[in-house]
């Protein structure tokens, strides 16, 4: 799934996982560290993804558009509005489950140079 930031924080999603809205909200909690009144998600109404973003790329370098970013205003149209849950339990679920995997992590790099210590 890609996120494109159109204007502000408006995320413009596409990818496979859309027809999913409960994963889309919980990932607007994950992705938003900031007031999640101003977080809003749009979901394509188009189908073909792949043919959208080979669109988009096309127009611009065949000079339709000049950017990228204009491209994807013109050929993009918002289907449906997601927001991001207002449920603290799962903002503070997401946060934990975060600070675990950052807690691994550490401790991953922490073995890797003891393992690499002991092999040279």
């Amino acid at each position: 799934m890609s996120y494109w930031v159109l204007v502000r924080l408006t995320q413009y999603l596409l990818g496979v996982a859309l027809p999913n809205s409960l994963f889309i909200q919980e990932n607007a909690v994950i992705i938003g560290p900031i007031s999640f009144e101003f977080l809003l998600f749009l979901v394509n109404q188009i189908s073909e993804y792949v043919l959208l973003g080979v669109a988009i790329l096309g127009s611009v370098a065949a000079r339709k558009y000049s950017s990228v970013h204009d491209s994807m205003k013109a050929l993009n149209a918002a289907g449906q509005v997601i927001h991001p849950s207002k449920d603290p339990k799962v903002e503070k679920y997401h946060k934990e489950k975060y600070r675990i995997f950052s807690e691994l992590y550490e401790q991953q790099i922490s073995h890797r140079s003891l393992m690499d210590q002991a092999l040279s």
